[in-house]
């Protein structure tokens, strides 16, 4: 359980007792616990530089010594392009050493709540509960000289055999621990708790050092929440993960409504070839039945043109040809001349005396006609007659 009590006088700032935890964020209190202040037995990136473990212990100690005020936390380093007024956080407090790591509690100051830059307490805190592999810490400190390995020692060669190991850069070493300020990439901080899936590794070595009854507990826990324990880059890769799941369905989306317009373009084309085709097939077929009419009108036309000529009725069963000779004949009966004339004329002289003519065999044939006969049959005997009369 945590207690708290005023340090120093200072308003606004609260001490919890240690309680030994990483990576809890206490937001009534404003407190984040175990944050990570430097790291050991790595590169301080940029700087050329190995924090080794006798850096580490001299951090530590440096940290314990400023109780109990605090170690100073201020929001990134400032430069001499930027101000430090104004950028205070809070600040450390119980700084430990937990295996290669100096941690401590960062206390957040009420003042950071009204900082000109904004809510700085709110942003730190949402900050580490949300993403703290999104930002680290990193230390101001004044060094002493530094401790230069040597490469000829046996024992560290066989260790480093690589002269490309940053264990061969110079050691730092501490003389004074000035702030530790919050920053986007710390240079001995790999994440604000030091490495990303810490708190996945203490809470299964607390669990198993527990002879398995915790891990029990949390199976079963986990196994009705249909939960599990990742790593924080894990759960930065399950964000990304769905951010392209999101991505790829607002583009299936748009896709889909591409889809809609492209098949309702396809139906309007399709309709208007259908309609064309109905045009076109109303427009042949009407083109037929007008020609069809045209052919009607002119045999009609023929067939009036004709309709008088008695000649042509009375020869119906003829072909062109001989109708033709048929007519010769009968001009030549008539003492017309010879050769072929046109239907439906007539030549010579049809009352020449002893003469067959075409008028004697149209009575003729009138007259059989209003005996019964019908055109057809009145219209070969009369011709025939004719014949006859021209034979004898």
């Amino acid at each position: 359980m945590m207690t708290t009590a005023k340090t120093g006088g200072k308003e606004g700032l609260v001490r919890l007792k240690n309680t030994g935890q990483v990576g809890l964020v206490d937001r009534e209190a404003g407190v984040i616990f175990g944050v990570s202040m430097i790291t050991a037995n790595r590169e301080a990136s940029g700087h050329e530089m190995y924090i080794d473990e006798t850096m580490l212990n001299q951090v530590v100690e440096a940290g314990q010594e400023k109780s109990p005020l605090g170690l100073k936390a201020r929001f990134d380093h400032p430069n001499a392009c930027s101000r430090a007024m104004g950028t205070f956080v809070g600040r450390f407090l119980d700084v430990r050493r937990d295996d290669e790591q100096a941690r401590g509690d960062l206390h957040i100051s009420e003042a950071a709540a009204i900082s000109p830059d904004g809510d700085l307490r709110e942003y730190i805190m949402t900050l580490a509960e949300d993403d703290p592999a999104a930002f680290a810490t990193s230390i101001v400190f004044r060094g002493s000289e530094p401790f230069t390995p040597d490469k000829k020692d046996e024992a560290l060669r066989a260790e480093h055999p690589e002269d490309s190991d940053p264990f061969w850069f110079p050691h730092a070493r501490l003389a004074k621990l000035q702030q530790c300020d919050v920053v986007d990439e710390g240079a001995a901080n790999d994440s604000l708790f030091g490495r990303p899936n810490y708190l996945a590794e203490q809470m299964e070595k607390w669990a198993n050092e527990h002879d398995g009854i915790i891990a029990g507990q949390l199976g079963k826990w986990f196994a009705k929440h249909h939960a599990k324990l990742i790593a924080w880059e894990e759960k930065i890769e399950m964000k990304e993960a769905q951010a392209e799941i999101t991505e790829l369905k607002t583009e299936i989306g748009e896709i889909e409504e591409e889809l809609k317009t492209t098949k309702t373009a396809h139906e309007a084309a399709n309709e208007i070839n259908a309609k064309a085709e109905v045009t076109r097939k109303e427009a042949f077929d009407g083109g037929i039945d007008q020609g069809i009419e045209q052919a009607h009108g002119q045999i009609k036309q023929r067939m009036d043109k004709y309709a008088d000529s008695e000649f042509v009725l009375a020869h119906l069963d003829m072909t062109a040809t001989e109708l033709s000779a048929e007519w010769d004949k009968i001009k030549k009966a008539e003492g017309g001349d010879g050769g072929t004339g046109a239907v439906g004329t007539t030549g010579g002289d049809a009352d020449k005396p002893g003469g067959v003519g075409k008028s004697s065999y149209d009575e003729r044939r009138k007259q059989l006609i209003a005996e019964g006969k019908d055109a057809r049959s009145a219209a070969k005997l009369a011709r025939k007659e004719t014949e006859d009369k021209q034979s004898a």
